[in-house]
Protein backbone atom coordinates (compact mmCIF):
# COMPACT_ATOMS: atom_id res chain seq x y z
CA UNK A 1 0.00 0.00 0.00
CA UNK A 2 1.35 3.58 -0.46
CA UNK A 3 1.75 5.00 2.78
CA UNK A 4 2.30 9.31 3.27
CA UNK A 5 5.14 11.01 5.10
CA UNK A 6 5.25 14.23 5.99
CA UNK A 7 9.21 15.05 5.89
CA UNK A 8 10.22 19.05 6.46
CA UNK A 9 12.20 20.82 3.58
CA UNK A 10 14.94 22.81 4.13
CA UNK A 11 13.19 25.62 2.45
CA UNK A 12 9.46 24.79 2.26
CA UNK A 13 7.28 21.73 4.60
CA UNK A 14 6.48 20.15 0.93
CA UNK A 15 4.49 16.78 1.58
CA UNK A 16 6.82 13.95 0.29
CA UNK A 17 5.32 10.45 -0.78
CA UNK A 18 7.12 7.43 -0.24
CA UNK A 19 6.13 4.35 -1.61
CA UNK A 20 6.77 1.40 0.94
CA UNK A 21 5.32 -1.45 -1.04
CA UNK A 22 7.73 -4.22 -1.91
CA UNK A 23 5.52 -5.86 -5.64
CA UNK A 24 2.71 -5.26 -6.97
CA UNK A 25 -0.18 -7.77 -7.81
CA UNK A 26 -0.28 -7.31 -11.71
CA UNK A 27 -2.33 -9.95 -12.39
CA UNK A 28 -5.01 -12.64 -10.68
CA UNK A 29 -7.29 -15.71 -12.04
CA UNK A 30 -9.51 -18.40 -9.96
CA UNK A 31 -9.89 -21.68 -11.13
CA UNK A 32 -11.14 -24.69 -8.99
CA UNK A 33 -10.65 -22.86 -5.77
CA UNK A 34 -7.38 -21.86 -6.41
CA UNK A 35 -5.16 -18.85 -7.02
CA UNK A 36 -2.55 -18.25 -10.04
CA UNK A 37 -1.50 -15.12 -9.64
CA UNK A 38 1.46 -12.65 -11.07
CA UNK A 39 2.93 -9.68 -9.25
CA UNK A 40 5.93 -6.93 -10.06
CA UNK A 41 8.54 -6.42 -7.22
CA UNK A 42 9.15 -2.71 -6.97
CA UNK A 43 12.67 -3.13 -4.96
CA UNK A 44 16.25 -4.93 -5.37
CA UNK A 45 17.60 -6.35 -8.07
CA UNK A 46 14.34 -7.82 -9.17
CA UNK A 47 12.50 -4.73 -9.80
CA UNK A 48 10.22 -4.42 -12.60
CA UNK A 49 10.18 -8.16 -13.26
CA UNK A 50 7.05 -10.21 -13.68
CA UNK A 51 6.69 -13.34 -11.27
CA UNK A 52 4.04 -16.08 -12.43
CA UNK A 53 3.34 -17.94 -9.31
CA UNK A 54 0.72 -20.92 -9.53
CA UNK A 55 -0.91 -20.97 -5.62
CA UNK A 56 -0.85 -24.24 -4.07
CA UNK A 57 -3.28 -23.40 -1.31
CA UNK A 58 -7.10 -22.98 -1.78
CA UNK A 59 -8.38 -19.33 -1.73
CA UNK A 60 -10.27 -18.14 1.21
CA UNK A 61 -14.03 -17.26 0.57
CA UNK A 62 -13.29 -13.65 0.75
CA UNK A 63 -10.94 -13.84 -2.41
CA UNK A 64 -13.95 -15.64 -4.49
CA UNK A 65 -16.28 -13.06 -3.30
CA UNK A 66 -14.15 -10.10 -3.92
CA UNK A 67 -13.42 -11.70 -7.67
CA UNK A 68 -17.18 -12.01 -7.88
CA UNK A 69 -17.79 -8.18 -7.30
CA UNK A 70 -16.25 -7.68 -10.66
CA UNK A 71 -19.04 -9.12 -12.54
CA UNK A 72 -21.25 -6.14 -12.90
CA UNK A 73 -18.48 -4.33 -14.53
CA UNK A 74 -18.34 -7.48 -17.44
CA UNK A 75 -21.96 -7.23 -17.88
CA UNK A 76 -21.82 -3.44 -18.49
CA UNK A 77 -19.40 -3.43 -20.47
CA UNK A 78 -21.10 -6.50 -22.63
CA UNK A 79 -23.92 -3.95 -23.04
CA UNK A 80 -26.36 -6.47 -20.70
CA UNK A 81 -27.44 -3.10 -19.32
CA UNK A 82 -27.80 -1.15 -22.51
CA UNK A 83 -29.44 -3.48 -24.26
CA UNK A 84 -32.32 -4.37 -21.47
CA UNK A 85 -32.87 -0.68 -21.12
CA UNK A 86 -31.88 -0.46 -17.36
CA UNK A 87 -31.22 3.08 -16.39
CA UNK A 88 -29.25 3.00 -13.09
CA UNK A 89 -27.58 5.97 -11.36
CA UNK A 90 -25.11 3.89 -9.30
CA UNK A 91 -23.45 0.58 -10.88
CA UNK A 92 -22.73 -0.71 -7.06
CA UNK A 93 -27.00 -0.94 -6.98
CA UNK A 94 -26.82 -4.01 -9.71
CA UNK A 95 -24.79 -6.56 -7.66
CA UNK A 96 -27.47 -8.56 -7.38
CA UNK A 97 -28.90 -7.60 -10.29
CA UNK A 98 -30.47 -10.84 -12.47
CA UNK A 99 -28.64 -9.29 -15.43
CA UNK A 100 -25.45 -9.46 -13.36
CA UNK A 101 -25.98 -12.95 -11.89
CA UNK A 102 -25.43 -14.17 -15.88
CA UNK A 103 -21.72 -13.23 -15.54
CA UNK A 104 -18.65 -14.74 -13.86
CA UNK A 105 -15.65 -13.23 -13.64
CA UNK A 106 -12.63 -15.56 -13.40
CA UNK A 107 -9.36 -13.04 -13.36
CA UNK A 108 -7.61 -9.93 -14.69
CA UNK A 109 -4.69 -8.34 -15.61
CA UNK A 110 -3.13 -4.77 -15.04
CA UNK A 111 -1.35 -3.02 -17.45
CA UNK A 112 0.64 -0.29 -17.56
CA UNK A 113 2.37 1.51 -14.64
CA UNK A 114 0.54 3.60 -11.66
CA UNK A 115 -0.05 6.48 -13.53
CA UNK A 116 -2.02 4.84 -16.60
CA UNK A 117 -2.82 1.55 -14.97
CA UNK A 118 -5.88 -0.60 -17.44
CA UNK A 119 -7.48 -3.69 -16.25
CA UNK A 120 -8.53 -6.46 -18.78
CA UNK A 121 -11.31 -8.88 -17.47
CA UNK A 122 -11.84 -12.67 -18.25
CA UNK A 123 -15.05 -14.36 -17.74
CA UNK A 124 -17.60 -15.68 -19.27
CA UNK A 125 -22.19 -15.53 -19.50
CA UNK A 126 -24.79 -17.80 -19.12
CA UNK A 127 -26.60 -18.24 -22.89
CA UNK A 128 -30.00 -19.75 -23.28
CA UNK A 129 -29.35 -21.46 -26.18
CA UNK A 130 -27.67 -24.95 -24.83
CA UNK A 131 -27.53 -23.75 -21.51
CA UNK A 132 -23.77 -23.30 -21.45
CA UNK A 133 -21.40 -20.30 -20.88
CA UNK A 134 -19.05 -18.56 -23.72
CA UNK A 135 -16.05 -16.65 -22.68
CA UNK A 136 -15.14 -13.24 -22.55
CA UNK A 137 -12.18 -10.79 -22.73
CA UNK A 138 -13.02 -7.35 -21.73
CA UNK A 139 -10.72 -4.12 -23.40
CA UNK A 140 -8.36 -2.95 -21.25
CA UNK A 141 -9.87 0.04 -18.95
CA UNK A 142 -8.23 2.47 -18.10
CA UNK A 143 -8.65 3.25 -14.53
CA UNK A 144 -7.71 6.95 -13.77
CA UNK A 145 -9.27 10.16 -14.50
CA UNK A 146 -8.61 9.51 -18.27
CA UNK A 147 -10.65 6.88 -18.71
CA UNK A 148 -13.63 6.38 -20.86
CA UNK A 149 -15.62 4.35 -19.04
CA UNK A 150 -18.09 5.77 -16.45
CA UNK A 151 -17.20 3.48 -13.59
CA UNK A 152 -13.68 3.58 -13.82
CA UNK A 153 -13.24 4.45 -10.11
CA UNK A 154 -15.69 1.77 -9.10
CA UNK A 155 -13.79 -0.64 -11.44
CA UNK A 156 -10.69 0.59 -9.50
CA UNK A 157 -12.13 -0.34 -6.11
CA UNK A 158 -13.16 -3.83 -6.97
CA UNK A 159 -9.95 -4.57 -8.48
CA UNK A 160 -7.88 -3.14 -5.99
CA UNK A 161 -9.69 -5.39 -3.14
CA UNK A 162 -8.75 -8.30 -4.97
CA UNK A 163 -5.55 -7.62 -4.86
CA UNK A 164 -5.31 -6.74 -1.34
CA UNK A 165 -6.73 -9.97 -0.51
CA UNK A 166 -4.19 -11.80 -3.12
CA UNK A 167 -1.80 -10.22 -0.76
CA UNK A 168 -3.37 -11.79 2.20
CA UNK A 169 -3.66 -15.13 0.65
CA UNK A 170 0.63 -14.68 -0.18
CA UNK A 171 0.35 -14.24 3.77
CA UNK A 172 -1.52 -17.12 5.15
CA UNK A 173 -4.58 -16.53 4.51
CA UNK A 174 -6.29 -19.37 2.56
CA UNK A 175 -6.43 -22.67 3.15
CA UNK A 176 -3.56 -25.65 2.47
CA UNK A 177 -4.67 -28.76 0.38
CA UNK A 178 -4.42 -32.08 2.30
CA UNK A 179 -1.84 -33.89 2.64
CA UNK A 180 -1.20 -37.54 0.48
CA UNK A 181 -2.58 -39.70 3.27
CA UNK A 182 -6.10 -37.40 3.63
CA UNK A 183 -9.18 -37.94 1.19
CA UNK A 184 -8.82 -35.34 -1.75
CA UNK A 185 -12.58 -35.71 -2.23
CA UNK A 186 -12.41 -33.59 1.30
CA UNK A 187 -10.28 -31.05 -0.47
CA UNK A 188 -12.85 -30.82 -3.12
CA UNK A 189 -15.73 -29.57 -0.64
CA UNK A 190 -14.12 -27.07 0.68
CA UNK A 191 -13.03 -25.14 -2.34
CA UNK A 192 -16.39 -26.53 -3.85
CA UNK A 193 -17.79 -23.96 -0.84
CA UNK A 194 -16.46 -21.33 -2.54
CA UNK A 195 -18.15 -21.68 -5.91
CA UNK A 196 -22.27 -21.24 -6.64
CA UNK A 197 -23.86 -24.20 -8.64
CA UNK A 198 -22.89 -22.60 -11.87
CA UNK A 199 -19.44 -23.28 -11.09
CA UNK A 200 -18.54 -19.18 -10.52
CA UNK A 201 -14.98 -19.41 -10.04
CA UNK A 202 -14.38 -22.71 -12.31
CA UNK A 203 -12.51 -20.89 -15.09
CA UNK A 204 -13.76 -20.23 -18.13
CA UNK A 205 -13.30 -23.32 -20.19
CA UNK A 206 -11.08 -23.65 -23.11
CA UNK A 207 -7.40 -24.98 -24.37
CA UNK A 208 -5.75 -22.50 -22.68
CA UNK A 209 -5.92 -21.05 -19.06
CA UNK A 210 -7.11 -18.11 -17.80
CA UNK A 211 -3.51 -18.19 -16.44
CA UNK A 212 -1.80 -17.90 -19.59
CA UNK A 213 -4.26 -15.37 -20.78
CA UNK A 214 -3.48 -13.07 -17.51
CA UNK A 215 -0.07 -13.58 -18.23
CA UNK A 216 1.32 -10.12 -18.26
CA UNK A 217 3.57 -9.41 -21.64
Amino acid sequence: MVNKKNQPNDDQNDEIIVDEREFIIKSATIKDGFLQYSFEPLKGVAKGDIHNVKGAAIIHEDLSNAMGRIAVHLANIDDAFHKAKVRFKDIDALHDHDLTDNYRVSGFVIKGGDDDEKVQIFGSKHVTIGGGRIELKSPAIAINNFSSYKWWNELKAEVDNVRKEVEEYMNGKCTPVADEDEDPAQVRVVFEKLTDKDGSNEGTGGEESDFEKAKVQ
